[in-house]
């Protein structure tokens, strides 16, 4: 499970020693990367898997993706592909693409 507070923790240790400050940042944190929407989500579907679950995300999220179709062309049928794709949360990016 996302956890705003773990990724704060493991990525910079010294603010939990200002506890102040690491309890603004730990909520500013789970603001941004939707933590509480994640754990709803989490709770509504615990047994969602493969593309059910894909498809309940990009509904449950309100997430879409749109490709005009001469960039869909230019993606090939087998190779490599480099992608950028720059949504803050990435693993949405990555349902997206399988999508």
């Amino acid at each position: 499970m996302i956890s705003a507070e773990s990724i704060i923790r493991d990525h910079f240790p010294q603010l939990e020693e200002r506890k102040t400050l690491f309890k603004i940042v730990c909520a500013a944190a789970r603001f941004m990367i939707r933590e509480k929407d994640f754990q709803n989500f989490s709770e509504a579907y615990p047994h969602a898997r493969g593309f059910d679950f894909i498809e309940l995300v990009m509904d449950y999220f309100d997430f879409d993706v749109s490709i005009a179709e001469q960039e869909r062309a230019r993606i090939p049928a087998r190779g490599r592909l480099i992608i950028v794709a720059n949504h803050p949360i990435g693993s949405l990016d990555g349902l997206a693409l399988l999508r």
